[in-house]
Order: C-alpha cells, then structure tokens, then sequence
C-alpha cells in the first residue's frame, strides 16, 4: 500500500474496509471501522484539493496518506494477530494475499567491476 498510487490506495483501502466489515470472522476491528472510513475520507478530500499542485494542499495530502497507510498498517496487524494463521480469516479482510515464505533468488553472477580511468600527464 505504501507505494501505491493514490488512486489504487483509495481503491484497495475501500475494498478492505467494506471486506473487513462484512467479514463474520472479524467482529470489533482495530482500529475501528468508524475511524478508517474517516481517515480515508480526509485522504480523498485532500487528494482532490491537491490536485491543482498548491503547495501546502499537496504538504497536507501527503499527511493524511500517511495517516491512513499508519491505520491500515494497524488494521493488518490486528487481522494477522486475530485469525492466527487461518488463510480464510486473512482472506476475508479484503488485504491482498502474500506469500508466508520468501524465496532466495539463488547465485548472483559476479559484479563487473572494471574501472576505466584517464591519467593526464
């Protein structure tokens, strides 16, 4: 979410919020429902009044998606921490699915490092 696009962070944090609320297995959220459809609101006004390039709109824009990544950040931590590793739980938040184990990309090739320089004389 943190390097989304505006557009797409307003998109999925819809999506999560509207999942999470339906979501039998994930009753009295944290943060609240309340406070996120708020923060996310606050982000979406602040995107449109940043769109003409005003300085201090874009400087408070910048601010309230940080505030609402900060509270989604919260959310997925309460959602990871509630279904305790049960994939449907997880699911049902609406947070993109992610792979538990990462893979090692295996053996670089060497660096090429050769170095070219001029002497003057």
């Amino acid at each position: 979410m943190t390097r989304d696009s505006n557009s797409k962070l307003i998109f999925d944090t819809g999506v999560v919020i509207e999942s999470t609320g339906n979501s039998a297995s994930l009753p009295d959220p944290k943060p609240t429902l309340i406070v996120l459809t708020a923060a996310r609101g606050a982000f979406i006004t602040a995107t449109q009044d940043a769109a003409h390039h005003d300085r201090e709109m874009m400087a408070i824009c910048r601010a309230k998606r940080a505030e609402l990544v900060s509270l989604f950040r919260q959310l997925a931590s309460w959602v990871d921490a509630t279904a305790d590793g049960d994939l449907t739980v997880l699911l049902s938040s609406g947070f993109p699915a992610q792979k538990t184990q990462r893979q090692p990309v295996g053996p670089l090739p060497a660096p090429n490092t050769h170095r070219y320089c001029e002497t003057v004389l």
